[in-house]
């Protein structure tokens, strides 16, 4: 055990040049051109997406494409393995794109780089005897991605106070500048506050009468 975490610190370097950055540039690719893959709608759809993405195609992916090819081909075997695992994503993900043309061949040209240089990771861990070390990174790669995109978009199904449909009252405190009222009145208009009832998202209109209550300094009147 102790072996398998040094070994997931020793290409965590390879991992960063030759995966997450490529993978965050291809995000933020996908995103200027507004092409989106998946839509995740509530957790159950969530659940399943992290079971199968982040765990089934991994280990599926590594054992037949890179694991299998090496172990019975060789080096060779390993090369036709990973240019069919390059070429099997975005051939798949196209499908799932309605975008115009030239976005498609953006995206086909990007995701061939980041899973060239995905293919050449793993590969250099198979090749260095490490293989349940590879099938580690790939299901934590998918994994965090998965949730990543998914946190954004997900609709969870829980439930909400239902807003208020009836009449709310509105407070709007305006503050004026001090003037005199009147000779025989001994004091000062210090600020007046609006009570305003209006139903809920409605906008002020110019027939609505306001009730205006006013605080003054001396004697109190209305």
């Amino acid at each position: 055990m102790i072996g398998i975490l040094l070994a997931v610190l020793y290409y965590l370097p390879y991992y960063i040049i030759l995966v997450l950055i490529p993978a965050l540039i291809m995000g933020i690719v996908l995103r200027k051109l507004g092409i989106s893959i998946e839509s995740i709608e509530d957790p159950t759809q969530l659940y399943n997406s992290v079971v199968i993405t982040g765990l089934y195609f991994p280990l599926f992916e590594e054992l037949v494409f890179r694991g299998a090819m090496l172990l019975i081909f060789g080096f060779q075997g390993l090369v036709i393995g990973n240019i069919i695992w390059v070429l099997l994503h975005p051939t798949h993900q196209l499908r799932e794109i309605e975008t115009e043309e030239w976005k498609k061949t953006i995206f086909f040209l990007s995701s061939l780089l980041f899973y060239s240089l995905s293919a050449i990771f793993y590969s250099i861990i198979w090749l260095d005897g490490n293989g349940v070390v590879a099938i580690l990174y790939h299901c934590a790669h998918n994994t965090f991605f998965t949730l990543a995109d998914s946190i954004k978009d997900i609709k969870w199904r829980l439930p909400r106070i239902p807003k208020r449909k009836e009449e709310e009252l509105k407070f709007i405190k305006r503050k004026t500048s001090p003037v005199v009222s009147g000779e025989d009145l001994p004091f000062k208009e210090e600020e007046t506050t609006l009570f305003v009832r209006r139903k809920a998202g409605e906008t002020a209109s110019p027939s609505e009468e306001p009730t205006r209550f006013v605080k003054r300094k001396g004697e109190q009147q209305y």
